[in-house]
């Protein structure tokens, strides 16, 4: 199922970029992070956390299969250059910055709650 969808031929085309195309040195980066994070539920309400690229990369990534390692790797190539380039979270903020990974809406609203 992961391979399946990651050979859609947007997908391809991302993941196979060659790190020497003559494209703007930051678009790529970018377009490594939007892709990465974008959430198609935003979409279509059908989608599930399962369809998302980073599910799928994730997925693909813990397989460690050789050939779709070297496969992706201008796209994890960029998508790691992209996050390298932004400051680290809280930056410049004072104080405590807390951030709860995995919680959706309504469970941040528990939390806060009850922390």
């Amino acid at each position: 199922v992961v391979a399946s969808k990651l050979s859609s031929p947007a997908v391809i085309a991302f993941l196979t970029t060659s790190v020497t195309t003559n494209i703007d040195e930051w678009r790529m980066p970018l377009a490594a992070i939007v892709m990465y994070t974008y959430d198609l539920g935003l979409e279509d309400a059908g989608k599930l956390p399962a369809d998302n690229f980073y599910f799928l990369l994730n997925e693909a990534l813990r397989r460690r299969h050789k050939e779709f390692l070297q496969e992706a790797r201008d796209c994890l190539f960029y998508l790691m250059k992209g996050l390298e380039s932004l400051p680290p979270f809280g930056a410049g903020v004072e104080g405590e910055v807390v951030v709860w990974r995995g919680v959706d809406a309504s469970g941040a609203e528990k939390l806060k709650q009850q922390y």
